[in-house]
């Protein structure tokens, strides 16, 4: 008996996952909504900062529910726009 093999399937899992990178930023951007959501100021700020070149940084603390938003101006310039974010996502 002959057997022919016309192709090889093979079930990916982690072709099906989503890639750590992306969870991350998704992540991320999630916590920065609902924080933009609640403190609409944080709204205003975030936009020119971007378009000048500068970054978001979130910072989950070493303290259960402890985040913190701080935005950094393309001269290093660092703005803490929201210092603990444990009372406005409970």
């Amino acid at each position: 008996m002959t057997i022919n093999i016309t192709g090889i399937y093979v079930d990916e899992p982690a072709a099906q996952k989503p890639n750590p990178i992306d969870q991350f930023w998704t992540a991320a951007s999630d916590v920065l909504i609902e924080i933009a959501k609640r403190q609409p100021h944080i709204q205003q700020v975030i936009g020119p900062v971007i378009a000048a070149g500068g970054d978001i940084e979130i910072t989950a603390h070493n303290q259960a529910g402890r985040i913190s938003v701080v935005l950094a101006g393309p001269s290093g310039l660092r703005h803490v726009v929201h210092a603990d974010a444990r009372q406005l996502l409970l």
